[in-house]
């Protein structure tokens, strides 16, 4: 239990302070759920909050997974964290 009062807690808090985080696109999972290397290597899962992109095995997911990966991959990109997910993903 008091594991995950601090996973909570910690959520919690990041969400209160706004972090930003930049770096480069390097990989697209589909249409709402990127990855992003910054400049000390640190590799973040970064999930579009706002989105209800499909899963790459629905109909359109792939669709929608390249229109992601068409506008930011390899591109640089600033987000503005505003917490974690239950997956731990930050959110953007």
């Amino acid at each position: 239990m008091p594991a995950v009062l601090a996973i909570l807690v910690a959520t919690t808090a990041l969400a209160a302070e706004s972090t930003t985080l930049t770096g480069k696109v390097v990989s697209v999972h589909d249409g709402d759920t990127l990855r992003v290397v910054d400049g000390t290597g640190g590799n973040h899962a970064v999930r579009l909050q706002g989105i209800d992109a499909p899963e790459t095995s629905q109909p359109f997911g792939t669709k929608s997974r390249n229109r992601l990966a068409a506008l930011a991959m390899g591109k640089r990109a600033t987000v503005a964290v505003t917490g974690t997910d239950r997956y731990g993903r930050l959110l953007v």
